[in-house]
């Protein structure tokens, strides 16, 4: 089964319900999430590319 990749923009308190629906879900992998502040990467993110900019 092919996944749909997904970013996700804004790790606020929304953003982290989002991730963590992605993670469990089976046809989907994160591919980024965007966060106004990229240097400051919680630890739940290190296994993902974390960017400052959407176009990034």
């Amino acid at each position: 089964m092919e996944k749909t990749k997904a970013a996700v923009v804004g790790y606020g308190n929304i953003g982290k319900y989002v991730v963590e629906a992605l993670q469990v879900a089976p046809d989907f992998e994160i591919t980024g999430i965007v966060r106004r502040d990229a240097t400051n990467i919680p630890e739940e993110l290190k296994n993902y590319q974390v960017v400052s900019d959407l176009q990034e």
